[in-house]
This record gives C-alpha cells, structure tokens and sequence, in this order.
C-alpha cells in the first residue's frame, strides 16, 4: 500500500538556496517543501541571521505552517540538518513530530565543528570553497555573485561554528543519517554519533564523495531517501493504528 501523501521539509546547506531541491524526483506521494533561510533565493531580501536563536525565528513560522498540514519528515544537509533538528525539538514539544530526520553531511549536535572556516579571509575562503565542491564554477569565478554570497555564507558559518544544542533532546521519532565516505567537514563517525537522538531508531548510510555527495550519486540518495520515509510510516503505523490517510 501506497502512504499517504508526506511533505519532505529540506534545509540547505550554508550559503546555499533552498530551490535546488525541487529538482529532487522523489514517489508522488512525497511532496517537496524547500525551507528557504533568510538572504537568499525567494528570501534574499532579508539580512542573512549569524545567531541560531535569530535564525530559528526566522524559520519557525513556515517550518511550523508546512509541519502542521498532515505528516511531514526533515531532510537537512550540513547546517539544514542542525537547523532540522532544532526546529524538530520544537515541533515536538508543540505534539507534532516529524516521522523522521534525516540529517546528511552533519556532524551529531553536540560535537564541535571540524573546521572554523568562518575567519578565512574572502580568498582564503573562495580557495576553500573550490576544494569543496558543491559551488558552481562559474559562481566562484564572478566577483560581482561572490560579493553577493559570502555575507550569506559568513553568517551561515558563524552560527555553524559557534552551534551547540539547546537543549540535546532526543526526538520521539528515527533518525536516518546520510554521509559521505570523503567527508572531512562531517566524517562518518561524526555523523553516526546521531544515534544518541534516536531511541526510536536510527539507520546510517555511508555514500561515495565529499561534503557534497548529495550531488555525487543523487539517485542512490533519493531512494533511500524514500525508503527511510516508508520505514518510518511503519514505525508509526504499528505505534497508532488509526488509519492514515492522504490529505486532499
């Protein structure tokens, strides 16, 4: 049997736009909902936030809005997965938890970040970037978009690199990490320290590349993207048996 229709909330990584996930091809019955953060893409008018609490009351009103319309999961990579998880704390206690996170390229919450890449200086951090992967070519070849992205980037950074949980509280819900085998910012026994927020069950998955590796082998991701999601409507099938049906 097919579940019911389930919106996907996604949280980009620093500096990035939320839009690159519409390009996701997921089930039909997997609605897409991009979580755009402050000062880019359909938000770009609004100064970026470099403080988490700033940020998360930035994010919570639509976060709030998408997770209260039937069931819902989180999908996060890097910092979106820190985010997702806080804005999933508060979820919870509000009595609607997501059927799942699935943070990809983070770290566990309560462990430092690898790198402190935020006091690079913009060469420094443009080099960085390109070692990285994950940021168009051309994009770091332009001065004029550059100008445009890294104070994005350096308030993403700022509250990465100065995160810690607010509260550390485990969610009711599975936990699916994904991570790359070539990970430095986020290596794969930084990511399975997840396992600590998941008393309900937690499932890791280890994927070819770097940081990036969403964009490595999309289709592998993708399916166990969807299978994470199956999994945890079963979870909560067998935890409340009344009938779940789609949203209109």
């Amino acid at each position: 049997m097919k579940p019911p229709l389930t919106r996907l909330l996604c949280l980009p990584p620093a500096g990035a736009a939320a839009r690159a996930f519409l390009r996701w091809d997921l089930p039909d019955w997997v609605e897409i909902v991009p979580v755009e953060l402050p000062g880019r893409g359909s938000r770009f008018a609004e100064p970026p936030r470099a403080v988490l609490h700033e940020l998360l009351d930035a994010v919570r009103p639509a976060f709030r809005a998408a997770a209260a319309d039937g069931p819902y999961a989180v999908f996060g990579h890097s910092l979106g997965a820190l985010v997702g998880y806080e804005l999933a704390v508060d979820m919870q206690d509000e009595g609607i938890p997501p059927l799942c996170l699935l943070p990809a390229g983070a770290g566990a919450p309560h462990l430092p970040a690898r790198s402190r890449t935020g006091s690079m200086d913009d060469a420094t951090l443009r080099a960085h970037l390109a070692r990285l992967g994950g940021t168009p070519p051309e994009v770091l070849a332009s001065d004029e978009m550059m100008r445009l992205l890294l104070p994005v980037l350096r308030a993403d950074l700022r509250v990465a690199e100065s995160y810690e949980p607010r509260t550390g509280t485990p969610l009711s819900c599975p936990i699916t990490v994904f991570a790359g085998a070539d990970d430095l910012e986020a290596p794969v026994e930084d990511a399975t320290a997840w396992a600590r927020y998941a008393p309900a069950g937690f499932a890791a998955h280890v994927l070819p590349g770097g940081h990036f590796f969403p964009d490595t082998d999309r289709e592998t991701l993708l399916s166990r993207v969807a299978a994470a999601l199956v999994s945890a409507h079963a979870t909560t099938s067998r935890r409340d048996p009344v009938e779940r049906t789609a949203r209109p």
